[in-house]
């Protein structure tokens, strides 16, 4: 008899832990939070890394003036989408410069020039050139013969209420005899085109498919006669 009952406790004790078991490891399962791999709205996120680069041959550089004094004579430099800002003028010559696309890669001057160019057989195309302060006499100085300007946006801040601010888009001084601006766009520049010719040998100057946003009725300050403005450009 003592045995038998012996064997009942035991039993009896076995199936209590094991229904205790059961309970705490359901009540364990019951305040589990699943883990979502998928952040919600609220989750904070990584700081975006910048995606884009400057870029010449196989070498990448962060900042515009270290890419142009690294690349070679008639060198290419690729500039990736971003916003890029130039403190002061940056010269250079005889360079491809290749952004990502007007909407893409844009340049703030905030200097009284933006790019200078002094050497031939340049080309600037895929990009803005915008006038951070609006104090800017000329975003793009061209002293050399060449040149071709593809695609590029010259954005400043002049308005009919403003006085001084980005006076020129383009000024291009008597030295100038291969200029081609084409599907490009002025918008806010009080001279969205300064070119003088009246001391320039044989001129070669282009202008198709640009859009002028001009807050004056003369975009071209001298010789308009010997430029060749193709009818396909729009005057707003």
């Amino acid at each position: 008899i003592v045995q038998e009952v012996f064997m009942k406790r035991t039993i009896i004790a076995v199936i209590s832990i094991v229904l205790i078991a059961f309970a705490f490891t359901a009540c364990r399962q019951s305040v589990v939070i699943p883990f979502d791999p998928m952040p919600g709205p609220n989750t904070p996120s990584e700081p975006s890394v910048p995606d884009y680069t400057i870029q010449v041959g196989d070498k990448t550089y962060q900042h515009l003036d270290e890419a142009i004094a690294a690349a070679p004579e008639n060198g290419t430099i690729n500039i990736g989408a971003g916003r890029f800002v130039i403190p002061s003028t940056l010269s250079f010559k005889n360079l491809t410069i290749n952004g990502a696309g007007m909407d893409e890669t844009i340049i703030e001057v905030n200097g009284s020039w933006g790019f200078n160019v002094t050497g031939s057989s340049t080309t600037i195309s895929n990009l803005t050139i915008a006038d951070a302060s609006g104090t800017a006499s000329r975003l793009l100085n061209v002293q050399a013969s060449q040149i071709l300007i593809d695609h590029v946006r010259l954005e400043g801040k002049y308005n009919s209420n403003s006085s001084g601010a980005t006076n020129s888009g383009i000024l291009a001084d008597s030295n100038v005899t291969d200029i081609t601006v084409k599907n490009s766009e002025f918008k806010g520049i009080r001279m969205p085109l300064n070119i003088d010719l009246e001391n320039a040998e044989n001129p070669k100057v282009t202008i198709s498919e640009n859009v002028f946003d001009t807050f004056l009725k003369l975009a071209f300050t001298t010789n308009i006669d010997l430029l060749d403005i193709s009818s396909d450009n729009t005057f707003n």
